[in-house]
């Protein structure tokens, strides 16, 4: 007799179980169902109580604590603050806690205060090793303000939590960071502060308490300093999203940085007239750059050119205050193999003169430029290329979205009058005038350079995600161009709507 398929063994199989009535989850050992359970939030695990006298307290075996009001719960802070405390109580105290999460909204309040405090000394005393503290105000959510105008306060961080020795994540969200004793954290790997006021002395602590630390992200911070020194041995990622406000109120106001064990550099985000220096970042391998320039009210209610008018002597300002700092940026950098630059930077690069670092000391191999669309970037990517005679690999990602409250197609329009105004020297390569229309709309102001090769060991190019027809025409086919025209020893270019899988190099 011919064997039975595998499809009418497995209904048979499932006859039998049915005929018996086994319940093959719940005879699952208990460390099976644990790990099943930290995939849920725990509200969810909780209710698996009502399922059988067996399944009671399975829930309680959970090695993840999840709770989200804000998805699960109504505006309700009272009841959700009930469940959670009921939770911990009930929680199996045999079992380790690795992950620990709060979602809330969050305003003053003692009763809210107290129960946070008490929640905080359950992840003390039952060794967490992942807290995420992520709350939020109603009335301001992610909006950027400042601390020292007035904003809202957050909530402020029992002591107890700053001598935690298992814990090796740490995220917050709108906390009042500031450690009254020395901080002990010697498992901490990762920490990452948004919407908080970071003091000098506050990271002193914590950076001389954290002596596994190697990852630290800053993200909408107001920094009560303007230099950041960090001698930590152990950190070698820094990420620095948003600062909230200058230190002094003057306009570019300068944050320095000062790293001498920096493997890994990010700063994005608004920066809102403030810039930044780099000193001493002698051991980074690669840097990040996508940082926000133009500042103004937010509102496009007007043409163009009334925009242009109104705004161009404050725009023209900020760009060449920027173009200073990106030259000086990239002379500290020359030693650095990886490098990304955003939407903002090569738009600068685009449009005022900017001298590079010298291409002759440049060591950058890898190199990453995510860009809009724009007609208007082409020239600040011939920039970028012109420094970087060592590059042998270039990606070119279409970035998501534009730098500024401005659509892309508005922003395109913005930069291209800037362009055309007689007081801005722009800087086109030779080659983009054969190809694009940059020469035939304005002219082009830049000196001749020579037709030298300019990329000598470029082989590979990876172009991603620039979908659309006019993408197409008046971005990517320049773009090629110019790149099979200076490139002498290109092998591969890679045109892909999807991101393939990343070279191995």
């Amino acid at each position: 007799m011919a064997p039975r398929s595998l499809k009418s063994q497995h209904k048979a199989s499932s006859k039998r179980l049915r005929k018996r009535g086994e319940d093959r989850i719940s005879n699952l050992p208990d460390s099976v169902i644990s790990h099943i359970f930290s995939f849920l939030p725990t509200k969810t695990a909780v209710r698996t109580s009502v399922l059988s006298k067996t399944w009671e307290h399975k829930w309680t075996l959970t090695p993840t604590l999840v709770f989200e009001s804000l998805l699960y719960w109504d505006r309700d802070t009272r009841d959700f603050t009930r469940f959670i405390s009921r939770t911990l109580l009930l929680h199996n105290s045999s079992i380790k806690i690795k992950h620990f999460f709060i979602e809330m909204d969050y305003e003053k309040d003692p009763y809210l205060d107290s129960c946070l405090n008490l929640w905080l000394q359950f992840v003390r005393t039952r060794d967490v090793e992942e807290l995420s503290l992520q709350f939020a105000d109603a009335n301001f959510h992610d909006c950027p303000w400042r601390f020292s105008d007035g904003g809202p306060e957050g909530y402020l961080l029992p002591q107890c939590l700053y001598t935690h020795p298992s814990i090796k994540h740490l995220t917050t969200n709108f906390c009042v960071v500031v450690p009254s004793r020395v901080v002990s954290w010697p498992s901490l790997k990762s920490l990452s502060l948004r919407l908080a006021v970071v003091s000098k002395g506050t990271l002193q602590k914590i950076l001389l308490g954290s002596s596994s630390l190697e990852f630290l992200k800053l993200e909408h911070c107001e920094f009560g300093f303007d230099r950041l020194e960090i001698c930590s041995a152990s950190l070698k990622n820094l990420v620095i999203h948003s600062v909230l406000g200058p230190t002094t109120g003057d306009k570019f106001d300068v944050l320095q940085i000062s790293a001498p064990n920096l493997l890994h550099l990010k700063i994005s985000g608004h920066y809102y007239e403030r810039k930044f220096e780099l000193l001493d970042v002698s051991s980074l391998v690669d840097a990040w750059f996508d940082f926000d320039l133009f500042v103004d009210d937010g509102n496009f209610h007007r043409s163009v050119e009334e925009y242009v008018k109104k705004n161009t002597q404050v725009l023209r300002e900020n760009l060449k205050e920027y173009s200073s700092m990106l030259t000086e940026l990239f002379e500290t950098l020359a030693h650095v193999e990886e490098l990304t630059l955003g939407p903002s930077c090569i738009m600068v690069l685009s449009v005022l003169e900017v001298k590079i670092m010298p291409s002759l000391t440049s060591k950058c191999k890898y190199l990453t430029l995510e860009t809009l669309a724009l007609k208007s970037s082409l020239p600040g990517i011939a920039n970028v290329l012109e420094s970087l005679p060592e590059l042998e690999k270039l990606f070119i990602k279409n970035a998501s979205s534009a730098p500024s409250s401005h659509g892309a197609n508005e922003l395109d329009e913005i930069l291209m009058h800037m362009m055309s105004s007689h007081s801005l020297k722009i800087n086109f390569h030779p080659d983009f005038s054969a190809f694009s229309y940059f020469e035939k709309k304005y002219g082009s102001t830049s000196e001749e350079r020579s037709s030298q090769c300019l990329l000598k060991h470029l082989d590979t190019v990876e172009i991603m995600f620039f979908h659309k027809p006019d993408h197409m025409k008046n971005f990517v086919a320049p773009l090629v161009q110019f790149l099979l025209k200076n490139a002498a020893v290109l092998k591969q270019v890679l045109i892909s709507k999807r991101e393939a899988p990343p070279f191995l190099y």
